[in-house]
């Protein structure tokens, strides 16, 4: 387990990787629920799962988004969080966290003076 740190947008609270904790509050400020994240989920780097009714927003994020990475909306089996939901996973190498962010807090902004 990753040292935590408490986070807060609105009524959104969570103990979040230390890592990846202005990214969190960077998706949770552009109205994308967060489920589960990790910096480094079992050694290959951030993953991030957000709920299906926050993928379209999450997806719209990355567009242009042109490091490695991962997305993938699928149907739990069973287990996290609740057995049968709809989930976007996304994943990328740890190295690509700066970048995340970067690009998720520029689309973010620009979407916000809109």
């Amino acid at each position: 387990m990753h040292k935590q740190v408490r986070i807060r947008h609105g009524e959104m609270e969570a103990d979040v990787d230390e890592e990846i904790a202005p990214l969190i509050l960077e998706l949770w400020r552009a109205g994308v629920e967060t489920i589960s994240s990790c910096q480094n989920y079992l050694g290959f780097g951030v993953w991030i799962i957000v709920s299906a009714a926050s993928a379209a927003a999450f997806d719209r994020l990355l567009r242009g988004y042109r490091r490695p990475h991962k997305r993938k909306l699928f149907t739990e089996p069973n287990g996290m969080p609740r057995a049968g939901d709809c989930f976007y996973h996304f994943a990328c190498p740890a190295e690509d966290l700066p970048h995340l962010q970067k690009h998720v807090r520029r689309v973010a902004r620009k979407r916000h003076q809109r």
